[in-house]
């Protein structure tokens, strides 16, 4: 089976579940992942984030009947996504092809450019930055937001355009 890209996956669709704290603490988020996992309506991936790949969690998860995916964004940052076999994830809505929705003249525009040059630019920015800042990407950026969590800074999504496009508000952790 080819494995779907996860930035392809209709945002609105994502369980986000972040187990980084509950395992620091020393607890294990198992019953969590499985309640979460259970609740899936058809389509709906969930999106796991852990310290680890969680290969243990493989076995388990597809005995239940869930296919997965994993990205690894530092040795202790991994983003893993599930999601039912028999129910693939849904894409995220298609752009209109050749036309892009208009955006406010204080968002950088990023949807233009090929992967990974949007994240590149956005890194670069906050090497010179300390103030938020809104940018203007093709997909939703799933990878994105975990890397920047490395460097202490948030993407959040501000609004989804007309033209499948999203506008992004990036920013340091607490502001």
């Amino acid at each position: 089976m080819t494995r779907p890209d996860p930035s392809s996956f209709d945002p609105a669709l994502l369980h986000e579940l972040d187990v980084r704290d509950i395992l620091r603490r020393g607890e294990q988020p198992l019953e969590l992942i499985l309640q979460t996992a259970d609740a899936l309506q058809d389509g709906h991936v969930l999106h796991l984030r852990s310290p680890f790949e969680p290969i243990p969690l493989f076995r388990v998860m597809g005995q239940r009947g869930f296919e997965h995916h994993s990205t690894m964004f530092d040795p202790d940052d991994w983003s893993t996504w599930f999601w039912r076999r028999d129910a693939p994830p849904v894409d995220r809505p298609p752009a209109t092809p050749g036309r892009r929705a208009p955006i406010d003249p204080d968002v950088i525009d990023l949807r233009t450019l090929a992967p990974p040059e949007p994240m590149l630019r956005i890194l670069e920015l906050i090497d010179r930055t300390d103030a938020a800042f809104r940018v203007a990407l093709p997909v939703f950026p799933a990878p994105l937001i975990a890397i920047l969590d490395g460097y202490g800074w948030s993407a959040t999504a501000a609004a989804e355009l007309e033209d499948g496009a999203f506008v992004v508000r990036v920013a340091p952790v607490g502001s």
